[in-house]
């Protein structure tokens, strides 16, 4: 079912005067075609987008969460190449959504449902040492070679063949993020930058190596 930009600014206000409990309706675009959508800044608490497709929508800012766990359902959403950048997921249902290239910069996934994914400890310390011992941080660039990539093409290449294979699968960024996420609780839930500058990037990484070492410091 496609969605007109027209009709779909109609459901997204009337979904605002339903939260405010001022009338409206509650948002309801279960196997909706919401491809190309301009959803930026939009309030989509309790909405619900099962099986919604929402390749290159544009959720910049989207607020998609429900402290009652009955957020925004994106259980089975194409998410193809969409722009969640600093988009509020608290406890979305991610766990078969698909987030191929996905751009999640910034985004809050704080106790969201996520696919099974490969934990490595001491992440960021391993990609600081990897860097120190002539690798390369181009955070303009996801693989130029063995020894040179951005911030989330470091993640997948430390996570070995199961991160190869989450590449091929879920996109860098996607595979990144569900390996960050579940090696560095520290973050609570939120994605790193991955679209930084090179100085940016390494300012990011050293301040997770602190982390991770004042972490470690603790359990000693």
């Amino acid at each position: 079912m496609k969605i007109t930009p027209e009709e779909l600014k109609e459901k997204v206000i009337n979904h605002a005067k339903y939260l405010k409990q001022d009338g409206g309706e509650r948002l309801n675009l279960t196997n909706a075609d919401l491809t190309d959508a301009y959803l930026r800044h939009a309030n989509l608490r309790h909405a619900d987008l099962f099986n919604a497709d929402l390749r290159y929508a544009d959720l910049r800012y989207a607020d998609l969460f429900n402290a009652n766990l009955s957020n925004a359902y994106l259980r089975h959403a194409n998410l193809r190449h969409a722009n969640l950048t600093d988009a509020n997921l608290t406890n979305a249902d991610l766990t078969d959504a698909d987030l191929f290239n996905a751009n999640l910069s910034n985004a809050y996934l704080t106790d969201a449902d996520l696919p099974q994914t490969v934990k490595i400890e001491k992440l960021f310390t391993k990609i600081q040492s990897a860097i120190k011992s002539g690798g390369r941080l181009n955070m303009g660039q996801w693989h130029s070679c063995k020894t040179t990539h951005c911030m989330a093409g470091w993640v997948t290449s430390l996570a070995g063949e199961t991160g190869r294979v989450m590449e091929r699968l879920l996109g860098t960024p996607w595979a990144a993020t569900l390996i960050i996420l579940e090696s560095c609780p520290y973050l609570e839930g939120k994605v790193p930058d991955f679209h930084s500058s090179n100085e940016e990037g390494m300012k990011f990484i050293n301040e997770c190596v602190d982390k991770e070492k004042l972490i470690m410091k603790g359990e000693s």
